[in-house]
């Protein structure tokens, strides 16, 4: 008896033309499909790019054909050219925490942007960091993250010990700006 291997769904965040989704890719049989906003759409691939899209249930393909991997990708849908940024859940979170942590009144607050393993600390306090400088290192599934100074300045206070578990938004190192009151 011939069974198909598992392949456990892929989680994506969409980013077209500005507005954000959230898309599961997942292969039923020898099916592939999208659900995207609880919607569930079959998708099949073709040579150069196109692929035929269409919704579970309907008859209507949609012809759609990626220009490739350039970041961000144009597409064109039936004739209609859209922008589209596809990222996975893991770098959203971390694009969504280094821009949490580069503006507001934490300005200087370098913020764990998932869950995981702290691997390195590149600074100490006291020192002088750049913006942009690499601070810490946070693994997380795997892969390592390298995360920078929000802003150039001192290096006020540092939470971080390599080894240590962290969770996400825990303030992992706070940068003082040249400017800032003592």
């Amino acid at each position: 008896m011939n069974y198909a291997p598992f392949v456990p769904a892929q989680h994506f965040m969409v980013r077209i033309d500005g507005r954000e989704f959230e898309v599961e890719l997942r292969r039923e049989g020898a099916t592939n499909f999208a659900i995207i906003e609880g919607r569930r759409y079959e998708v099949s691939s073709g040579n150069s790019g196109v692929s035929l899209v269409r919704e579970s249930e309907s008859l209507r393909h949609h012809r759609v054909v990626l220009d490739g991997l350039a970041r961000p990708a144009h597409v064109s849908v039936h004739g209609a050219a859209l922008e589209v940024e596809v990222s996975t859940r893991q770098e959203a979170a971390l694009e969504a925490a280094l821009n949490m942590s580069a503006g507001g009144a934490g300005a200087g607050d370098l913020v764990s942007p998932m869950p995981g393993r702290i691997v390195r600390v590149l600074a100490s306090e006291g020192d002088e960091v750049a913006a942009g400088a690499p601070l810490v290192i946070v693994e997380a599934m795997k892969m390592e993250n390298e995360l920078q100074a929000p802003i150039a300045g001192r290096v006020r206070s540092l939470a971080a010990e390599a080894g240590a578990t962290v969770d996400a938004g825990v303030v992992l190192c706070v940068v003082e700006a040249h400017d800032a009151p003592p």
